[in-house]
């Protein structure tokens, strides 16, 4: 969809073409240097299995080209001179951005935003210790409503099975840390010393 602020009420979100492609987990889209979206149904890396797999990932990407590609905005449409294509930025570096246009500008009607482009990093990098738990992906059939409220009551039965499985891999010894500024001492310890809470 695509949200105009100008219109009337009622008529200022306009629905866009659907994409083909199945978003999976960690879809995303991208705004490209040239104003395409880039529509991927799944982030792969190199430690996805995709052959002989319940749930194969999604590998196809589309570009999508929104309204403003029109040939009525081809002369309105910028394009990036500089900083150059991949080109890395770091923070606080101030950044010249240099375009050109082949129409006439209004130069009170120019902004620029910036995108950082989306990723999911779970799969690649898992956190915690996802990659040593073992519970069932939640997948519907049907994909209407009701299909999604089956699917987040599976979801939170996974949350219980994961809630027991961390537990039973938690290594032996001292759970709390002996760090007085983290976490209090005993409740007896602090009875008999002042000094107690000291590192």
């Amino acid at each position: 969809m695509i949200y105009q602020p100008n219109e009337r009420l009622g008529s200022r979100f306009v629905t866009l073409n659907a994409t083909t492609i199945p978003w999976m987990y960690h879809s995303s889209a991208s705004l490209l240097r040239d104003g395409r979206i880039l529509v991927g149904g799944s982030n792969p890396n190199v430690g996805y299995v995709f052959q002989k797999v319940l749930f194969p990932t999604e590998l196809q990407l589309e570009a999508f080209y929104p309204p403003y590609f029109d040939t009525k905005f081809s002369t309105l449409r910028p394009k990036i001179m500089s900083p150059a294509f991949h080109s890395s930025l770091m923070y606080s570096q101030k950044l010249v951005l240099q375009f050109v246009v082949t129409g006439t500008l209004a130069q009170n009607m120019l902004s620029m935003t910036m995108v950082v482009p989306s990723l999911s990093t779970h799969s690649a990098a898992p956190y915690d210790v996802y990659d040593q738990l073992d519970p069932d992906v939640s997948v519907g059939t049907r994909g209407d409503c009701y299909d999604r409220y089956c699917i987040h009551i599976e979801k939170m039965r996974q949350s219980v099975r994961i809630i027991v499985q961390c537990p039973n891999q938690m290594p032996s010894g001292m759970i709390k840390a002996n760090d007085r500024k983290l976490c209090p001492p005993s409740r007896c310890r602090m009875k008999l010393s002042m000094e107690s809470c000291a590192v």
